[in-house]
């Protein structure tokens, strides 16, 4: 297996998906889950959760209390997800 130079770390892709919380109401943020981790940034933290998502599972995050990534565990989860990402990609749109 080839790791790329910004891959996290293996334990993170098999631990992180125990840790994070299911249901927004249990929203973790990236500071709280890297220090779980030993890591001061949350960069690795990231890298996983995109890599996470990208195999599938459901990962959403929001930036509201109470802030974090968490699992989504209802459609209703995943569809407040998918708005604030489109949203977000509208205002990027808007700045460029």
């Amino acid at each position: 297996m080839v790791i790329a130079v910004d891959s996290p770390p293996i334990v993170l892709l098999t631990e992180l998906p125990h840790i994070l919380g299911v249901g927004r109401e249990n929203a973790m943020t990236g500071a709280t889950l890297a220090a779980r981790f030993g890591h001061r940034s949350d960069r690795a933290v990231r890298l996983a959760i995109r890599q996470l998502i990208d195999e599938g599972l459901p990962v959403a995050s929001e930036t509201t209390a109470p802030a974090g990534f968490f699992i989504a565990n209802t459609q209703e989860e995943v569809d407040t997800y998918a708005r604030a990402l489109r949203a977000r990609l509208v205002e990027d749109a808007k700045r460029r």
